[in-house]
């Protein structure tokens, strides 16, 4: 889209916007994203980017879900809040690595278990993580992060206000 289209969104209240490269097939280092980028910092936005490198035929370019491949961008653009969707999936430890290193950086809950959660706040804080469910089509996945969240909580990992943060004050924080 163009600034004008952006503006045109921004200017009716959207503040979150989301990218998912390995769906779409626009290589990361594209022009595009360059001046999409410089727009969502000079707005101060936020910015959801859907991680974790999948090999299917539903998406076009699987390397581009990988955390790494956004490190120059969580460093050029300062102030552009990002979100990574899924922590990176199957190698949340390299999300949890990047997000300590940025602190424009945040994760998403969706689809980690447990002891991926549990270690993140630990090394993070719960500061760092928003809760997300993802595919609430699936079944009981919203349930599911709940779930696992509140025995986190249950077991002393997670402070009673470490759990509203990450269930509604840093998204809060975050979207002002």
């Amino acid at each position: 889209k163009s600034s004008t289209d952006l503006d045109a969104f921004y200017n009716r209240g959207a503040r979150l916007f989301k990218i998912n490269p390995l769906q779409s097939g626009v290589p990361i280092d594209a022009p595009f994203y360059k001046d999409f980028l410089s727009y969502l910092n000079n707005k101060k936005a936020v910015l959801l980017i859907h991680t974790g490198a999948i090999s299917s035929h539903l998406f076009r370019l699987p390397k581009a879900g990988h955390i790494k491949e956004y490190e120059t961008w969580f460093r050029d653009y300062p102030d552009i809040q990002f979100i990574a969707a899924h922590m990176n999936l199957h190698e949340p430890k390299e999300a949890i690595q990047m997000a300590q290193k940025f602190n424009n950086l945040h994760l998403l809950t969706s689809w980690q278990p447990t002891h991926v959660l549990k270690q993140a706040i630990e090394i993070l804080g719960p500061e760092k993580l928003l809760f997300a469910s993802d595919w609430p089509l699936l079944g009981e996945n919203i349930h599911t992060q709940k779930e696992r969240l509140w025995t986190l909580h249950q077991n002393g990992t997670l402070s009673e206000e470490g759990l509203r943060a990450i269930l509604s004050e840093n998204a809060k924080k975050i979207l002002n």
